[in-house]
């Protein structure tokens, strides 16, 4: 009876080494990237990771991780805040990888128009020898909308805002010829759509 108890007993340990084994051996989920721009105080709740040469930008406001939430800088990626924001662990942690860096944006770049170019940010930032790191339709190109025109139609006035990142391409909308024969194009805010800012980063 004791050997055939230490048998079963020797069984089920091996049973679980297996077990743990296997678990071990599956395939982990991969974190998802992080979202490449956010406004405000933002608490990052899931492992998340910004990708070899990309961005996470801070437009307005702090960061914090969360406790047991790693952030993952991969090579030469960028955490980027504006002046008089951080980052903030909280009980997490940031993995950073060769290159990676977290700075301020302050004024090492330059705010340039991107009004119906038929370009994308990405395009006219490179132009000029610079990096784009964020769009929007403010000031600081920093809030990641453009304007362009509502539900498809070409009336004045039909505006809406929808978001997009520097591969987004601002191509003229609604051109054609209105009852007077005149060629006439969508405005918002007296610019011809789509339209949004770039801030293209110094090199």
């Amino acid at each position: 009876m004791k050997i055939n108890f230490l048998k079963k007993k020797e069984l089920v340990y091996l049973f679980v080494i297996v077990i743990l084994f296997f678990a071990a051996a599956l395939p982990r989920a991969k974190a998802a990237n992080c979202p490449s721009s956010v406004a405000g105080n933002y608490t990052l709740s899931v492992s998340c990771v910004i990708p070899s040469s990309g961005f996470m930008i801070m437009t307005s406001g702090n960061l914090t991780i969360g406790a047991g939430v790693t952030l993952t800088m991969s090579a030469n990626s960028q955490l980027i805040f504006v002046s008089g924001y951080s980052v903030f662990p909280n009980s997490g942690s940031i993995a950073v990888s060769s290159g990676a860096v977290i700075n301020k944006r302050v004024s090492a770049g330059v705010v340039v128009n991107n009004y119906a170019s038929g370009s994308s940010c990405n395009t006219l930032c490179s132009g000029q020898g610079r990096t784009c790191i964020s769009t929007g339709q403010d000031s600081n190109a920093s809030d990641s909308y453009y304007w362009g025109a509502s539900g498809g139609s070409c009336t004045s006035g039909a505006c809406a805002l929808a978001v997009g990142d520097c591969n987004t391409v601002m191509s003229l909308q609604c051109t054609g010829n209105d009852a007077y024969s005149q060629p006439y194009r969508t405005q918002c805010c007296g610019i011809s759509t789509n339209w949004t800012r770039c801030f293209c980063a110094n090199p």
